[in-house]
C-alpha cells in the first residue's frame, strides 16, 4: 500500500530532529522510502557517525555529466544555484 502525502508528513515530523540528537531514524526511514522506488541512496557521516546526510539519485546513474551542485562546486558553473536564484529573483549566470 502507498502512503499518502499526509502520511508520509504525519510519520517525517514525529522523528525527532533536535540538531543535539542523532538523526539516523530519520536518514534511514527516507532512504529505505526511496530505495523502494528503486532510487539510489548513499549517506555521508560525521566523525562520531551518529549524524548523516542523504544523496538520492533518481534517473540513470550513468549518464553523465555533472548535477548542478557539482557543476557550482567544482567550478563549471552552468547557472547559478537555485538557492541563489531564488534569493535575487534572477539568474546571473544567464544575465
Amino acid at each position: 500500500m502507498t502512503a499518502s502525502p499526509a502520511e508520509i508528513l504525519r510519520r517525517l515530523v514525529a522523528f525527532d530532529t533536535v540538531s543535539a540528537n542523532s538523526n539516523l531514524a530519520l536518514i534511514e526511514w527516507v532512504a529505505d522510502y526511496l530505495r523502494g522506488y528503486g532510487i539510489a541512496t548513499s549517506l555521508t557521516f560525521n566523525e562520531a557517525r551518529d549524524k548523516a546526510n542523504l544523496f538520492a539519485t533518481i534517473g540513470p546513474a550513468d549518464a553523465g555529466g555533472h548535477d548542478p551542485a557539482h557543476q557550482w562546486m567544482d567550478g563549471e558553473q552552468q547557472r547559478a544555484p537555485q538557492s541563489q536564484r531564488r534569493a535575487s529573483g534572477r539568474d546571473p549566470a544567464h544575465e
